[in-house]
């Protein structure tokens, strides 16, 4: 076997893993899931399970593994100790480590007095010189110890493929490689496993290179040859902070899952963290945005950037965006992943919103349960649009949403799955107090002065004309073009007339409540014939009451001025008269 790739620690991203496994492929080697559960205090019991759910959802792939089985089984270290154990007893007798008997109140005074003197917190050799005799009968009479490895006297470099040869300043400390309650180290295991899994390659966070020396000196005490090392830069935030722990879990493979983004967005978000194909003379693989699962395993290479490595999500809507656009238009054409990536989840949404909404008394507490803006209000008396997978597709075809989540997709297209409220179009209904002058060309008659409910009318009364057998996209595009081009307005905001399709707007008011980003013909295809109609009648319905209202407004604030002008005529006429009187009778008055 060439080459053997590990995954070791927490998944919380899918970026290493992304990464081992795009190498391992690269390479025709093999991918190895080892779990590190010697650190007992930490131990989680369902970890194991929601990890190969991660892995799976994700499309990583593994040849050994726990679940699996393989030559260099078992795979969880907690089921290794005999051989740790084993390879503890060989540094004994080789003298290359060393039983510490210490308390730890000794160890912690140690500690204080070098920090308070400024000397370095090494471990003072307190044990080191025990004869091997008295520490075997110490050992043999359960007398509390750890087992310590006895570093180089010189520091160890150690080779790295990102950073190059890696040295500290000063030697190791006598780090420990057994501990009292019987399990070994991360350090020492992890060594141990490399080698009799014959692994080749170890990829992980730069936090570990300052271990990589400990880990060298070891394999050099047993006389193994150490894997190739690559380490890839911290995962910081745009401040260039270390990802606290709630940064770390909001990033996490189920976290992404939850909220539906879709596995191969975040294969290249996370594989591209640290790694350009474009530095790398392969240019050609971002220039539709994204890469393949195929293409990520053929150019993979360990040619990581040094230094921290900024996570962007605005880089995984990116993707997020990209790919389910592509799936969505048949750029990819992968009808399954079209299906289990995107409709069946939005359906699944939908069957629940819809039966959320059946428990609203009323339609003023739709917008909370959607999540959107206020004004928006749906009919939950109405039936809405049928949740087919078909028509959810034709939506998303028809939409402009960025589609990064399911529920911002239906949030944003809520009147694409159920019908406005009268309440939404009396709410919106002031977004047309800018308008004025309306102008409109009615079978060549021009027409000005146009109520705004005397345009919907029109609207609908021409689109009517369609028959159902002719409502086809070239004909209602047909017809809703000739429509939106003969209305023009006054627009007062913009102090300039409306012309060239003005007519879009009153057509998009009356079918969506003026909401943004469906296309207007193909909304009207969406709904059909019959439900087009019905929602431009109710939208005039609903302008005839608000044009009546501000009518029955406008004769109350003018009736107002009237009175309010003859009041101060009369205390003009009045203060008059009282100028003109004799003195006397001005007092007397």
């Amino acid at each position: 076997m060439s080459n053997l790739l590990l995954l070791r620690r927490r998944l919380h991203t899918v970026s290493q893993s992304s990464r081992l496994n795009q190498h391992e492929h690269a390479t025709g080697g093999q991918f190895i899931i080892r779990l590190e559960d010697t650190d007992r205090t930490r131990f989680v019991y369902d970890a194991e399970s929601r990890l190969y759910q991660d892995m799976k959802w994700a499309g990583l792939t593994w040849d050994e593994g726990p679940d699996k089985g393989g030559p260099f089984g078992p795979y969880k270290q907690s089921e290794r100790l005999d051989l740790y154990r084993q390879h503890v007893d060989i540094l004994l007798e080789k003298d290359h480590a060393f039983r510490c008997f210490c308390s730890k109140e000794d160890l912690e005074f140690n500690l204080q007095d070098a920090t308070s003197s400024g000397a370095l917190a090494h471990y003072p050799g307190t044990c080191m010189g025990i004869p091997k005799s008295e520490s075997d009968r110490r050992a043999a009479n359960c007398e509390p110890h750890v087992v310590r490895f006895k570093t180089s006297e010189v520091p160890v470099s150690a080779p790295d493929l990102v950073y190059g040869a890696y040295k500290k300043a000063e030697r190791e400390d006598n780090f420990i490689i057994m501990k009292s309650d019987g399990f070994p180290t991360y350090h020492f295991a992890n060594v141990v496993d490399d080698h009799f899994m014959k692994i080749t390659h170890i990829i992980r966070g730069a936090e570990w290179l300052i271990s990589t020396p400990k880990h060298v000196e070891l394999y050099n005490a047993f006389g193994w040859q150490p894997p190739h090392f690559a380490h890839v830069g911290l995962l910081v935030d745009h401040q260039r902070q270390k990802l606290s722990k709630r940064d770390i879990d909001n990033i996490g493979i189920s976290v992404f899952r939850d909220t539906n983004i879709t596995p191969e967005a975040l294969l290249n978000f996370s594989v591209l963290l640290g790694w350009d194909p474009s530095l790398q003379n392969r240019p050609h693989l971002d220039k539709r945005g994204r890469m393949t699962l195929e293409e990520m395993k053929d150019n993979f290479t360990l040619k990581f950037t040094r230094g921290d490595i900024v996570v962007d999500l605005a880089k995984l809507k990116f993707f997020q965006t990209r790919f389910t656009r592509d799936l969505i238009s048949g750029a990819i054409p992968d009808p399954t992943a079209l299906s289990t990536r995107i409709l069946k989840p939005i359906q699944s949404a939908l069957k629940q919103l819809s039966k959320d909404l059946s428990k609203i008394p009323s339609s003023e507490l739709v917008a909370e349960v959607v999540g959107a803006q206020p004004q928006m209000h749906i009919s939950t008396m109405r039936k809405p649009k049928q949740h087919t997978e078909e028509y959810i597709h034709e939506v998303l075809k028809a939409s402009k949403s960025s589609m990064v989540n399911h529920h911002e997709f239906i949030r944003d297209n809520l009147y694409a799955f159920w019908p406005p409220s009268t309440l939404a179009y009396k709410n919106s209904f002031k977004e047309f107090s800018g308008m004025n002058r309306i102008k409109m060309v009615r079978r060549k008659e021009r027409i000005v002065n146009v109520d705004i409910s005397k345009v919907l009318r029109y609207l609908r009364n021409s689109l009517q004309e369609v028959p159902e057998e002719e409502w086809t996209l070239e004909n209602v595009g047909n017809k809703a073009k000739e429509l939106a081009d003969s209305v023009t307005y006054y627009n007062t905001e913009k102090d300039t007339f409306m012309e060239h399709g003005a007519g879009w707007k009153f057509l998009r008011w009356g079918l969506l409540v003026g909401m943004p980003g469906l296309s207007v013909v193909p909304v009207m295809m969406l709904l059909g014939r019959e439900e087009t109609l019905k929602r431009l009648r109710l939208a005039r319905k609903c302008a005839v009451m608000q044009e009546e209202k501000l009518a029955v407004e406008a004769k109350k604030a003018a009736k107002l001025q009237k009175l309010s002008l003859l009041y101060n005529e009369s205390m003009r006429h009045s203060a008059g008269r009282g100028q003109n009187l004799p003195d006397d009778q001005a007092g007397a008055s």
